[in-house]
């Protein structure tokens, strides 16, 4: 996000007194590095969800979710910051830096919404295991995930109306210093504060149900060892994501407060802290494929198929998923291949019958005929 001033806050030679050419190299670097990666490694996420069936489940859609936001948030974030850091100058118009902060500000509330909803998602379906069963549908997640959408973009409407290109610079003009204020007060109450604490009671939540678990013995077939042991790697892995989205962000926002209620001081320092928390929230967007790569055995293995494709046309695109014990669609998946696998014995078995009656068959041919032949001999 830009640097926030109102009409007679704003210095013109921000930009100029606080970095030099060389010390622009390394975030344009960073920029660089976090697009290069970031875009392709969440559209791998996106094409493995949607290559493979199997991994259409409730949980892998909200991460489906996640990785639109990043790709989104990479694609309008980095590219201009790129061109800021370069040309120290904001030369793209009004409409473009309107159009740049509303999608930036929009993503980022999308992303603390379905993290919010994730969690609220995996306590319920750890919780209540056989109750949730009923309601966690794709359906039902798909409307969930409109809805993140609507709330996102209309938090965040304001910025369409306080942004301007002025002085070389995309910043945020608002009629008064209080209403600005109270705006990002909100803002990290609403989508930092409130979403974290909300993310720590559901972890923990899931974590004393799960790791307090008894497998031994269980004659319950939802508490079967296999499945907890899954339920623990899904639960994890979200835990983790939204562990480095809270790490990620909480530096900028930190900043964003202090240069609302406390101008910072115009110094190579503050310039190396602003650069710091942009690209540590930047770089956010590029972590998440990562962290289901080291958790998800499914992702595991779908980035690896999907890469044996790539070079290999030919290769065996057959993937073995361990289901979502939780999710509906899995045990229909899992139903589904069971009565498929029965089906095929089945028609194996009855072609092997025939095949073997149609032998003995021309047996008693072949006899039929050399007893005729010796009765006429």
């Amino acid at each position: 996000m830009d640097e926030f001033y109102s009409h007679d806050e704003y210095p013109s030679n921000y930009t100029d007194v606080s970095l030099n050419a060389i010390h622009r190299a390394f975030p344009i670097f960073l920029a660089t590095v976090v697009f290069v990666i970031g875009i392709p490694a969440n559209a791998l996420v996106i094409y493995v969800i949607i290559r493979n069936g199997q991994m259409k489940t409730v949980t892998n859609i909200y991460v489906f979710n996640l990785a639109i936001t990043d790709v989104l948030f990479i694609t309008f974030a980095t590219p201009i910051s790129i061109a800021w850091y370069v040309e120290a100058d904001f030369q793209y118009g009004t409409i473009l830096c309107k159009l740049q902060t509303f999608l930036y500000q929009t993503n980022y509330a999308v992303t603390v919404l379905t993290l919010t909803m994730l969690a609220v998602d995996r306590v319920y379906a750890v919780v209540y295991p056989v109750k949730s069963r009923a309601y966690r549908t794709l359906k039902g997640t798909g409307f969930m995930i409109m809805m993140i959408w609507i709330m996102g973009c209309a938090s965040q409407t304001a910025c369409i109306f306080y942004t301007s290109s002025l002085f070389g610079q995309c910043v945020e003009l608002w009629p008064s210093l209080t209403e600005r204020r109270i705006f990002y007060c909100c803002l990290f109450v609403l989508f930092y504060i409130i979403p974290v604490v909300i993310n720590s009671v559901c972890y923990t939540v899931i974590g004393c149900k799960l790791w307090h678990t008894t497998t031994e013995g269980s004659t319950y077939r939802i508490n079967h060892p296999k499945y907890v042991t899954q339920r623990r790697k899904i639960s994890t892995m979200i835990m983790l994501v939204v562990l480095c989205f809270a790490v990620c962000w909480l530096p900028f926002h930190v900043l964003t407060l202090l240069e609302n209620f406390h101008p910072l001081p115009v110094s190579q320092t503050v310039s190396y802290l602003n650069i710091f928390a942009r690209m540590l929230a930047v770089c956010n967007s590029c972590i998440d494929p990562f962290v289901y790569a080291f958790v998800s055995i499914n992702f595991r293995r779908s980035f690896k198929c999907a890469f044996y494709t790539l070079f290999d046309s030919e290769h065996n695109r057959n993937v073995q998923f361990a289901p979502d014990p939780d999710d509906k669609l899995s045990r229909v998946q899992k139903s589904l291949t069971l009565t498929s696998r029965t089906r095929s014995s089945r028609s194996s078995g009855n072609l092997a019958l025939t095949k073997v009656g149609k032998s003995n068959a021309s047996l008693k041919n072949v006899s039929g005929k050399l007893a005729i032949r010796e009765s006429i001999v």
